[in-house]
């Protein structure tokens, strides 16, 4: 898997794929991973893997193409979805992994989203305009707080929005 990560990115959550794989335009239309899958989440994109051969399928998302992002939780599987321009995509994720950890990572999806489209108000939705500096240092210092960017993200971050 790290050999599909660019130069300087960074994995901020790894999960391992459920049998179901990933469901494309509704839940229950899903592609199943024939030798598993990996839901891989860095600092700038999500990277789907299904199967693990240099055959097999593989999708980036960046966060940028992003307009909405939930999470499921159940007892035999968890579920983030990802909405882009022109699909959803369900990511079914083992029930291995703890919910705190899934919900996190979904969390984590909509604060970069944010970041690269800083005029929504996280659902990808306008929020009628360009937020304060308040606004976005108020929402930098809670993702911290929340454990979704360390403290050296958080510093390089903070560092452009004092500047201005």
């Amino acid at each position: 898997m790290v050999t599909h990560l660019a130069d300087g990115e960074e994995p901020k959550f790894c999960f391992e794929s459920h049998e179901k794989g990933v469901g494309l335009g509704n839940p229950e239309a899903t592609v199943e991973p024939a030798r598993g899958g990996v839901y891989l989440f860095t600092d700038r994109r999500v990277y789907l893997q299904l199967g693990v051969d240099e055959d097999d399928k593989s999708l980036s998302v960046p966060y940028a193409d992003v307009s909405d992002v939930r999470h499921h939780e159940g007892r035999g599987c968890h579920r983030i979805d990802l909405a882009v321009s022109d699909a959803v995509y369900f990511l079914w994720i083992s029930a291995t992994f703890d919910s705190d950890d899934v919900v996190r990572a979904a969390e984590y999806v909509t604060y970069r989203q944010t970041a690269e489209r800083p005029d929504t108000d996280g659902g990808g939705r306008s929020s009628g305009g360009p937020q304060s500096l308040q606004e976005r240092l108020e929402r930098l210092g809670d993702a911290k707080s929340r454990g979704l960017i360390d403290e050296e993200e958080f510093q390089r971050r903070k560092e452009p929005l004092l500047g201005k």
